[in-house]
This record gives structure tokens, C-alpha cells and sequence, in this order.
């Protein structure tokens, strides 16, 4: 995000006018476009496009994959004739790819999707992908449907994809309707991101329990969040360190969220920070005890890793992954926030921990053998295009 002197000196105001109110006033008012000064930088959104190269590498092994990766919005940079001449796959990926409004609207880059995509000559499949729906304020309900349009334009997007892997059964119902297709049910990638396996917190026995930490601060409704409901769940954190000796670990996702930290520390919550590379997450979340997550993709991470985990739903999502991996007593509703609720949520979380571990790795074992399963689906799909070693052109996440 290119930005002149000016600019730049001018966000350092808005920031320090905004940490000066945080511990003077205590105050949760967060100018989000004074902390944006960056490129879109999160870093779960890196774990899955690394994860599906990851998956799809190790199972097309020993013979080489070569990733292109074009991001969203930006089909049309290269030649549609020459993508469709050098890939032998075209994969939409990026869990978030289905994204819908209030009015039941969606993204007006969908639409051009699927113009471009009936310009490609190679197969195209859809791996990971999922319905994002922003609950109410002052609603938690999932029903927020979609109208005609949007349904035309899906129709017409997926009908023309020859393999559809979703990430949870909502998008999975929406697309089995749309299409008549058999659509696939294989998690989010990231539940299987290997990464680096580096740790930056060794195990210590000193009786400590160790909470990994992340809230969202990515974009302008999650700023009115924070204004709305951050000393709830400050209080909710405070009463669980009283309960229990507690070191909260803040695990950064995003650039914007460096202010987090500050912001949970002006309204008395020790936490110590980490700012990990996106392939050291599941090696900082693995040595967490519980793990208390705003944004789905550092739950997705840390239940990745085997930790008890659960999350303040914002989106439909949320709910929606929690329910596959059979744990929805752990995604507590982001509004109205309930302490009490929240509070029976981590509660369960050490005095269940050992066995909500065994079941995690249960269940990803079931669903990696469904995510093999699809795998195993693109093999005719390639060879009806190639006979030749494949290659695989990736949108990123």
C-alpha cells in the first residue's frame, strides 16, 4: 500500500490519539484506516493457499506440480488462452470465495468469474471453498439468504466446474441445490497446513496454563465490534485469570491487529505477543493449552494442531466449522456476548481437555480421508486432459 510522508505521519497521529484514549480514557474507539497501512496481510488466508499446494503436491508425488497463482480479481491479467493452454487444472480455492450481504447479494467479482471461466479450456475445480455470511448485531441467526440474481450467477459459475469440494454443509446444501452436482465435503484446507512445525513457546512446567488469544481487527465492521463489546469480553477475561493462573499468548493474524495487544493491555489483560510467519502458526499453537479465537482461521489453525479450542462467532462460518468438527458447544455467539456462556465454553475446554484432543484428531482423521477421497476424483479429470506430468494453475486464498 503505496502512501506518501504526509499520509504516513498522519496514521502515526491517528494510532497515538488512539492508544492515548485506550489507556487514559478507556477507551475502545479503534481508527481502523490509521492501523491499515499495509497490503492485505492475513495470514490464515496464506494458510490456505498453502495448504492446498501442500495437498496437492504430496498427493500427486513424485512428479513435479508447478503453481501460478492469480489473485482474485485479477483473472483477466494474463491471457485466458494462455492459462487454458499451459495448466492441466485450474483451481479455485480461498474458503472465503462465496461472500453475501444484507440483501442477499453477492460479490460483483463472482459474476465476472464466471464469465472467464467459461473461457477456459482446462478443466476447472473448486477446492476448500465456502459461504461467508455476517451475522446480525442483533441476531445470531444463520438465515441470511440469497436472492435470484446471486443464485443465477452461481448456477452459472459451478455449473461449469467439473469438481466442487466445500469446506462446510451449508455451502455444501447451497451448491448441491444449485447445481444438481454431487459437491464434496472436505474442511477447510487449513485444518491440514503443515507449516514449518517451528515453535516459539517451549512447554514449561510451571503451572501456568497457557490460553493462546486472537480477536479480529480486519476491516471496518470489525472496528464497530471492538467499540461495541471488547470490555465484555475484557471482563470475561479477567474472570477466567482469576479462576485460573493463566498466561494469554496474542497470536497476530493480520498487520492491523499489532493494535490489539495495546488495546487488551490498556483494559488490564497481560497477554504476551506473537507476530509468527504464517507457515510458524501450527508450531506456536501446538504448545497452547486452550486456545480463544475471534477470527475462524486461528481456531482452524490451533484445532489443527490439536488444541481445545473455541471462538467468538462474527460469521456464519464459524458455526458452520465448529458443527463439522462436532464441537459447536465451543463456538460461543459474538453477539449478544454472554460471559456466562463464555466462561461454561472454556471451562469445558480444561476440564474436557484431554479428550476433546482424542476427538479432534478423530475427526480430522475421517475428514482427511474425505478430502483424500476427492483428491482421488481429480485423477480421471486430469487424465481426460493431459497424459503428460501435471501442473496446476492456484488462485490464492
Amino acid at each position: 500500500m503505496s502512501t506518501s510522508l504526509f499520509q504516513n505521519f498522519k496514521s502515526f497521529l491517528g494510532r497515538t490519539l488512539d492508544v492515548v484514549r485506550w489507556f487514559a480514557l478507556r477507551s475502545t474507539k479503534t481508527s481502523f484506516h490509521h492501523w491499515n497501512t499495509h497490503q492485505v496481510t492475513n495470514k490464515g488466508d496464506i494458510a490456505i493457499r498453502e495448504s492446498i499446494k501442500e495437498q496437492i503436491a504430496a498427493y500427486f508425488a513424485p512428479r513435479a506440480v508447478e503453481f501460478r497463482e492469480i489473485g482474485w480479481g485479477f483473472l483477466e491479467t494474463p491471457s485466458l488462452k494462455d492459462i487454458s493452454e499451459s495448466s492441466d487444472l485450474f483451481v479455485i480455492a480461498g474458503s472465503g470465495y462465496i461472500f453475501s450481504n444484507e440483501q442477499g447479494d453477492i460479490h460483483s467479482r463472482i459474476g465476472e468469474d464466471a464469465r472467464l471461466f467459461a473461457g477456459l479450456a482446462c478443466p476447472v475445480v473448486a477446492y476448500g471453498i465456502g459461504w461467508n455470511k455476517l451475522l446480525d448485531a442483533g441476531n445470531s441467526s444463520e438465515g441470511r439468504s440469497l436472492n435470484e440474481r446471486a443464485r443465477r450467477i452461481l448456477r452459472d459459475l459451478f455449473g461449469k466446474v467439473e469438481l466442487i469440494g466445500v469446506r462446510d454443509r451449508a455451502t455444501q446444501s447451497l451448491l448441491a441445490e444449485l447445481t444438481g452436482k454431487d459437491v464434496a465435503l472436505i474442511a477447510d484446507p487449513a485444518l491440514f497446513y503443515h507449516g514449518s512445525g517451528a515453535s516459539s513457546v517451549p512447554k514449561a512446567d510451571d503451572g501456568f496454563l497457557r490460553v493462546g488469544l486472537n480477536l479480529a481487527f480486519h476491516g471496518k465492521e470489525s472496528a464497530e465490534r471492538i467499540e461495541r463489546q471488547h470490555l465484555a469480553i475484557c471482563d470475561f477475561l479477567k474472570e477466567f485469570s482469576r479462576r485460573h493462573a493463566v498466561v494469554y499468548h496474542y497470536v497476530q493474524h493480520t498487520y492491523t491487529e499489532r493494535a490489539m495487544p495495546r488495546l487488551l493491555r490498556a483494559h488490564g489483560i497481560a497477554v504476551e505477543h506473537h507476530d509468527p510467519a504464517p507457515q510458524d502458526l501450527p508450531g506456536l499453537y501446538r504448545n497452547f493449552d486452550i486456545h480463544i479465537s475471534q477470527m475462524l482461521h486461528s481456531a482452524i489453525l490451533a484445532i489443527d494442531a490439536g488444541v481445545p479450542t473455541m471462538n467468538f462467532a462474527y460469521d456464519a462460518k464459524s458455526s458452520g466449522f465448529f458443527e463439522l468438527l462436532r464441537l459447536t458447544e465451543f463456538c460461543v455467539p459474538e453477539w449478544p456476548f454472554k460471559k456466562e456462556v463464555a466462561l461454561a465454553a472454556a471451562e469445558g475446554l480444561i476440564e474436557r481437555n484431554t479428550e476433546i484432543r482424542l476427538n479432534i484428531q478423530n475427526r480430522k482423521d475421517e475428514l482427511h480421508r474425505d478430502l483424500m477421497h476427492f483428491l482421488d476424483r481429480m485423477k480421471p479429470i486430469l487424465a481426460s486432459r493431459r497424459s503428460t506430468e501435471p501442473s496446476a494453475g492456484s488462485e490464492p486464498a
